[in-house]
């Protein structure tokens, strides 16, 4: 959407008829502030869209800090990890646990960009229910909180 201003001259039939008029050079004039005016309304609705980008990252980033993530704790993730997960994918998270030979197919390494891209919905769901076809088995066992604190900590490793 572009600046579009008409001026038009009951006395104004054509171009040609606008050169040969006296007032041709008010009309310049007129012309040239239009297109300062049309200048002036492309950089502020450039601006505007500038803004909005802007806002829309920072709500991003606010949304992911203050909701997000809200309540979730590494440390209480970390101790939880240990407990119920290092004996396949490992203290570091690695996939290599020291069950981790026995089973086929081997434990996610979840300190991996495969691991680390998904959802924090996506690992809460394979938390919960497991991995078909591996030996992942769901841990119903956990509260909400416990699981997104156990997410917090998997995604330590990623940063």
């Amino acid at each position: 959407m572009g600046c579009q201003l008409l001026v038009w001259s009951k006395n104004t039939s054509s171009s040609a008829d606008i050169k040969k008029r006296k007032g041709f050079h008010a009309h310049g004039l007129i012309n040239g502030a239009i297109d300062d005016l049309c200048q002036q309304e492309a950089a502020i609705r450039m601006r505007a869209k500038m803004i909005k980008g802007l806002l829309l990252l920072f709500a991003i980033f606010m949304g992911d800090v203050m909701i997000g993530h809200a309540g979730e704790n590494t440390k209480e993730g970390q101790e939880l990890f240990l407990e119920h997960c290092q004996h396949c994918h490992g203290a570091q998270g690695k996939g290599n646990g020291e069950l981790a030979e026995y089973l086929d197919p081997p434990p996610a390494d979840l300190t991996n960009i495969h691991t680390q891209s998904r959802t924090d919905e996506e690992l809460r769901t394979i938390i919960m229910e497991g991995r078909p076809g591996t030996k992942m088995t769901g841990y119903e066992i956990f509260e909400d909180d416990e699981i997104m604190n156990l997410v917090a900590f998997i995604r330590s490793w990623g940063k």
